[in-house]
């Protein structure tokens, strides 16, 4: 090998090192005052459909969706960071104030920026609030 060809081997290891794999924590935080019920879908695109969104908040990751799955989880009210991402790659952020008296609906979805092979500078997902899907509408996604 020559140099160059080290070189970026070891600058991807250790980039791959400080990005870390991803974990999902065996249980949801218990939020203490009034819960909000948040609900988190998974587009159906075929781009990054073999690889599974990791989502949670407060830094720590809870679930993880495949194409054209659902999680519902608790949350504290309050100002919550959710966040996504593939397995060893960087977070994508979505910042929102959630209260018990509305309904709080996210879809993961393919961030258009990505390109294969850079998933350690851009995310593989982002993160948007939407409205939430009619029952006819999350009938054709599977819980989880």
């Amino acid at each position: 090998m020559n140099l160059l060809s080290t070189t970026i081997i070891y600058t991807l290891a250790i980039v791959l090192f400080l990005c870390g794999c991803t974990s999902i924590e065996s249980t949801q935080p218990n939020p203490s005052l009034n819960p909000v019920t948040v609900t988190i879908y998974r587009d159906s695109a075929l781009q990054g459909s073999l690889s599974y969104a990791y989502v949670g908040w407060d830094n720590k990751y809870y679930g993880k969706l495949a194409t054209k799955q659902y999680t519902v989880f608790s949350v504290p009210e309050g100002i919550q960071e959710f966040r996504v991402k593939a397995h060893a790659d960087v977070a994508n952020q979505l910042t929102l104030r959630v209260s018990r008296h509305s309904s709080v609906c996210i879809m993961v979805q393919v961030n258009p920026e990505n390109i294969v092979g850079v998933n350690w500078l851009v995310p593989s997902y982002e993160l948007k609030q939407v409205e939430c899907l009619s029952s006819q509408q999350i009938g054709t996604y599977e819980k989880v």
